[in-house]
């Protein structure tokens, strides 16, 4: 039970700390800012140059990396259902298969 209980805490530190990344990845994908919304509006007058980060890609990535983190806690939910007790299940019964 140790052992589950460290690797919650590694696991709620690597969800808090890649979410918090792909949220500031996202608003600063483009240089300057602004090119953000230019860049897909084509080329409007007085708008200034510069480059994006492949955006799909990084939406690929993080929506990959996103559902094997949600496998890999759905399977770590129902390991720790087995560890608890009848008495227990009966009061988380809506997370039970």
């Amino acid at each position: 039970m140790v052992q589950l209980r460290l690797f919650l805490r590694y696991a709620t530190a690597f969800v808090i700390v890649f979410g918090s990344t792909c949220v500031l990845v996202n608003m600063l994908a483009c240089t300057p800012l602004s090119n953000f919304w230019t860049k897909y509006a084509g080329q409007l007058p007085g708008s200034e140059g510069g480059h994006c980060i492949n955006i799909y890609l990084f939406f690929i990535l993080s929506g990959a990396v996103n559902s094997v983190v949600d496998f890999v806690l759905l399977i770590l939910v129902r390991v720790f259902l087995t560890y608890l007790d009848s008495a227990d299940e009966i009061s988380t019964s809506p997370f039970s298969w």
